[in-house]
């Protein structure tokens, strides 16, 4: 009955924590802005069940040794459960270590930047361009009176069908009643993945700060693009 009872005490102790410890690392490699906060909890509670199986483990056994052996090995299984789960979490962690922050939003790799040129965050609402002195992060938000601002595929240029405002491929200002070139947001590269900060921005630059480069070709229709952020 004893060796049962102790025998199961073990195995539900490592079913749930290693259980617990499953889902906290699946939530870590789902969503990377967790990891600040997950972390610490996930090695306390970590901590927290080691402890009580040592202490249960070094509570008086009056049992047979066969059955003392039974719940050692319990123990030391549910241990190297745990512990292989606590180093996977260690490994996640240092994966993501160098994660700029929980506000920064990944727009995705270089290299996928660089195969689409331009690409649109629109849960940010921000613009990522591939320029030539690497990511840039344009606000989608229109300076003049905070419309929504599209890309033009076919220009090359972003656009406020709203008022008329236009702006180069590098946000500059071209045309139209706005005061400046298109807001900057915070980008950063780490590990060969492109993130912005949509918390960061700045102001952008004045009217004639830069020779702008002329368009593409033809501007797009004024109106909603078929894929969010773009028209044609």
């Amino acid at each position: 009955m004893g060796e049962t009872r102790w025998g199961r005490t073990f195995f539900w102790l490592a079913s749930v924590g290693g259980a617990v410890v499953v889902g906290v690392l699946l939530v870590l490699l789902l969503v990377p802005i967790a990891i600040p906060l997950v972390v610490p909890i996930l090695f306390a509670g970590l901590g927290g069940l080691v402890v009580l199986l040592v202490r249960l483990m070094a509570q008086p056994m009056r049992r047979p040794a066969a059955r003392r052996r039974l719940s050692t090995r319990w123990l030391v299984l549910a241990l190297g459960v745990l512990a292989a789960l606590d180093l996977s979490a260690l490994v996640i962690s240092i994966r993501h270590e160098d994660s700029p922050g929980s506000e920064w939003v990944r727009a995705g790799s270089v290299s996928d930047l660089q195969h689409e040129q331009v690409v649109y965050l629109s849960g940010a609402k921000v613009f990522v361009v591939d320029a030539p002195s690497g990511p840039l992060a344009l606000s989608a938000i229109d300076p003049h009176l905070g419309e929504r601002i599209l890309f033009c595929r076919s220009s090359g240029w972003f656009e406020d069908p709203q008022h008329g405002s236009k702006y180069d491929g590098l946000g500059y200002y071209a045309l139209g009643p706005s005061p400046r070139g298109m807001d900057r947001v915070g980008v950063r590269v780490v590990d060969g993945d492109v993130w912005v900060d949509p918390v960061r921005v700045t102001i952008g630059p004045p009217r004639g700060a830069e020779k702008v480069e002329p368009p593409l070709g033809p501007f797009c229709n004024r109106g909603e693009g078929n894929i969010p952020g773009f028209t044609s």
